[in-house]
């Protein structure tokens, strides 16, 4: 699957000259999301158009808040340390280079990725 990132989702583009960049998941990944947005539309009345978050936290209070970007580095560390990983040496960051690190050892044009 082929995801178009564009200025409305990560402002950095504009600092780089990009109109847009893509980002891939693969079909594990692909099926996976679908799966969740699924549960998510059968426990919520359904998800808002184009405003939505793909990624929210289901406790009533916070339905309709932002994670904090602490939360979502707990988050990380968290899985670090549940995969045998010491949390200390991963982070979002880590997560993000890793990924490029992926792309970049595929058979997929740089232009593309």
């Amino acid at each position: 699957m082929r995801l178009k990132i564009t200025n409305a989702v990560d402002t950095k583009l504009s600092g780089y000259g990009l109109p847009y960049w893509y980002a891939f998941l693969q079909a594990e990944a692909a099926k996976a999301l679908k799966d969740y947005l699924d549960m998510r539309v059968s426990l919520e009345e359904g998800l808002r158009d184009d405003d939505d978050y793909i990624f929210k936290p289901i406790l009533y209070k916070a339905l309709n808040e932002k994670m904090h970007r602490v939360r979502v580095s707990n988050l990380v560390k968290s899985s670090a340390r549940k995969m045998g990983l010491d949390p200390r040496s991963v982070w979002t960051h880590t997560l993000r280079k890793s990924f490029r690190k992926v792309l970049n050892a595929s058979p997929i044009d740089e232009d593309d990725s």
